[in-house]
């Protein structure tokens, strides 16, 4: 068993139970991501569109990750992929 693809699954369960949702909602921000990766040419999976079906249905690269807990291949980011971001704010803020 690898401990953080675990505990991250275990805390896709737990919000979607606390929230409400499925993991066909959470599937959208997956779809979401990839579709805005084809905006970035530094992306690693910029040539790589998905669906929600395909991010919802195991079979070929999306399985679980932890037996018995919602978290997909989808589901998670490439190591190389990644954000960045900038803070503005006053000298008060």
């Amino acid at each position: 068993m690898f401990v953080f693809p675990h505990i991250f699954a275990e805390v896709m369960r737990d919000y979607m139970q606390a929230h409400g949702v499925s993991e066909r909602d959470l599937a959208a921000i997956a779809v979401a991501e990839y579709a805005n990766a084809k905006h970035n040419p530094y992306a690693q999976m910029k040539n790589v569109q998905i669906t929600i079906d395909q991010a919802v249905t195991i079979e070929g690269i999306n399985r679980y990750v932890a037996e018995g807990l919602p978290l997909k291949t989808y589901d998670c980011s490439q190591i190389t992929d990644g954000y960045a971001a900038i803070i503005l704010a006053t000298e008060e803020g």
